[in-house]
């Protein structure tokens, strides 16, 4: 169910307030997750890789405070390896975006650099960083 929000009576008031009319208000994050978990169920049990990464982004997200009134954006580019991405603060679509390409295989484990990026006024770093480690928790916490 869709509902409007207004940030002046969020617990992040103040930092709509410091942040919403900052030349760069946008944030990315990049992090190299382990997805050997994801790759291994998705061969199992025949499901897609890109869609077992969106169910536990959703699960990370649930946890954190910040993300209960927002969506967060997915973009795979499987067709290349990526390092990382950045996207441009459009002052329009302000919501956290996670973007990803192709997994590598080092040894007997699956790694998956991706870049998440996300407005200041809707999240501190602490809780970017602390978005980004549950999804590493739910990956590995996936029963195969």
């Amino acid at each position: 169910m869709v509902r409007e929000m207004d940030p002046n009576k969020t617990s992040r008031a103040a930092a709509y307030r410091l942040w919403m009319d900052a030349p760069n208000p946008m944030v990315t994050f990049m992090k190299t997750l382990d997805v050997t978990n994801l790759v291994k169920l998705s061969r199992r049990r025949g499901l897609k890789f890109n869609m077992l990464l969106d169910w536990c982004i959703g699960k990370a997200a649930a946890g954190i405070e910040s993300a209960g009134c927002m969506v967060i954006g997915t973009s795979a580019i499987v067709d290349t390896e990526l390092d990382g991405a950045v996207g441009m603060h459009s002052g329009i679509y302000n919501n956290p975006f996670l973007i990803w390409g192709r997994y590598r295989k080092k040894l007997f484990r699956y790694r998956l650099p991706l870049s998440f990026q996300f407005h200041h006024t809707q999240m501190d770093g602490a809780q970017a960083g602390r978005f980004l480690e549950e999804l590493q928790n739910e990956i590995r916490q996936l029963a195969l």
